[in-house]
């Protein structure tokens, strides 16, 4: 069986789990490889801060609050514009 990382069904499945309490910190998980893969960084951020709010709630926020920053300068350098102009 061919594997098909980019299969659309199955992300809008994994994006629709990001509104379930109980699934979101998986499906993110399984959607940050997509994101990066598509230089897709909005969605990335998105993903980045839900577990920012999840993390903030037992007080290791800090890790994603970077990565968050360093996928803002990603995407500075891979189009030349922020991504407030999205």
């Amino acid at each position: 069986m061919e594997r098909e990382p980019d299969h659309a069904a199955s992300i809008q499945i994994l994006q629709d789990l990001l509104e379930d309490p109980e699934a979101r910190m998986t499906a993110a998980s399984l959607l940050e490889p997509v994101y990066i893969r598509r230089s897709a960084w909005k969605e990335l951020v998105g993903i980045d801060s839900l577990r920012l709010k999840y993390k903030r709630r037992s007080g290791t926020a800090s890790d994603w609050t970077k990565r968050i920053a360093q996928v803002y300068e990603e995407a500075d350098r891979d189009s030349g514009r922020s991504l407030s102009n999205w």
